[in-house]
């Protein structure tokens, strides 16, 4: 296994924020020299043949690419190791604070599991997502190309309550000289809960944006989910390149939280 790969390899105990919830910022995240060769071997032309989805959006997932003789050696074994037991763990490790203060023993989103949600995660074995033989952690990890037609942009939200916690790491184009796309992190107006305007989007009068992860080469923002992960993407000022990360997620068999009703 390639840990010289590690998107955690600069990791340090500063880079983990606790509040509003626990997510992790690593501004220059893989050596620059590594960085600039997975940049180059980006499969954004095959990429942009394949058909959008929601909010603009184009992902080659990993069990699609493992079958097309597209993706690089190098990218190969970054996604392989990125899917890892080793690097679920890791990852594990440097959230354990945060996982521990967001889902404390005997807490009511745990109810119904036998032991504290660390030691049960950090044992489990993984699977890739679409695997037929699932484990108990599914892992995947995708080219991420969205907002291409200059207009769509994903707006505060929360993720799928099976997703165990999410990394966005960015390969913004070296030509793309705009400072928007970022990511905003968002909290709970006090005294008040989000409520639904569709599905998972957040009505944005019951939050307030707390911190911004700025769209930049080598920069990553790794959150774990819950109820109120709530963050959402700064819109793009008549962009002329794509907005491109790569995305990095854990699933779980249980859902961790229920979403609040939908006000419409």
């Amino acid at each position: 296994m390639n840990s010289q790969l590690s998107v955690l390899q600069n990791f340090k105990p500063e880079h983990l924020k606790m509040d509003p919830f626990p997510y992790i910022h690593i501004p220059e995240v893989l050596p620059w020299d590594l960085y600039e060769r997975l940049e180059r071997e980006y499969p954004e032309e095959h990429c942009t043949a394949k058909q959008t989805m929601g909010f603009g959006t184009i992902r080659y997932k990993q069990h699609e690419f493992d079958y097309e003789n597209v993706v690089t050696p190098l990218w190969r074994d970054f996604a392989v190791y990125h899917t890892s037991k080793e690097f679920k763990d890791n990852l594990l490790r440097a959230f354990r604070t945060g996982i521990t203060k967001l889902y404390p023993k005997g807490s009511v989103e745990l109810r119904h599991f036998p032991e504290d949600l660390y030691t049960k995660y950090i044992r489990a074995n993984v699977s890739q997502r679409k695997s037929p033989e699932g484990s108990s952690v599914r892992m995947e990890m995708q080219f991420v190309m969205n907002a291409i037609d200059q207009k769509q942009i994903r707006t505060p939200h929360v993720d799928q309550a099976k997703e165990l916690f999410a990394c966005l790491f960015y390969f913004k184009n070296p030509n793309d000289i705009k400072e928007d796309g970022g990511l905003n992190i968002y909290k709970n107006k006090e005294g008040g809960q989000w409520k639904a305007i569709k599905g998972r989007k957040v009505d944005p009068d019951d939050i307030e944006k707390v911190d911004h992860v700025p769209y930049k080469r080598n920069t990553m923002v790794c959150f774990l989910n819950s109820l109120n992960s709530l963050h959402g993407v700064t819109p793009r000022d008549n962009p002329t390149h794509t907005r491109r990360y790569i995305n990095i997620d854990g699933h779980i068999v249980e859902k961790l939280f229920t979403f609040p009703l939908t006000p419409y």
